[in-house]
C-alpha cells in the first residue's frame, strides 16, 4: 500500500512540474537537447515567434 501511495505522489508531482514547465519553456529539456545535437539548433518557442511577428515593423504581407 505503501508503495502504491508514493508512485501516486511521484506522478501528481510530475504532473504538476511538466505542466509548469511547458507553459514556461514550450519544450522539455532533453527535446531540447535533442533538437541541438540532430540539428545543431534550437527550435524557438511559439511564443517567441508570435511576439516578434506581432512587434511594430515586422514584415507583413502588402496584400493585408
Amino acid at each position: 500500500m505503501m508503495k502504491a501511495l508514493i508512485a501516486l505522489v511521484i506522478i501528481v508531482v510530475q504532473i504538476i512540474v511538466s505542466t509548469l514547465w511547458l507553459r514556461r519553456f514550450g519544450q522539455g529539456p532533453l527535446e531540447k537537447l535533442w533538437r541541438l545535437v540532430t540539428w545543431g539548433r534550437v527550435k524557438h518557442s511559439a511564443t517567441h515567434r508570435h511576439q516578434h511577428r506581432d512587434q511594430p515593423g515586422a514584415l507583413t504581407s502588402s496584400h493585408e
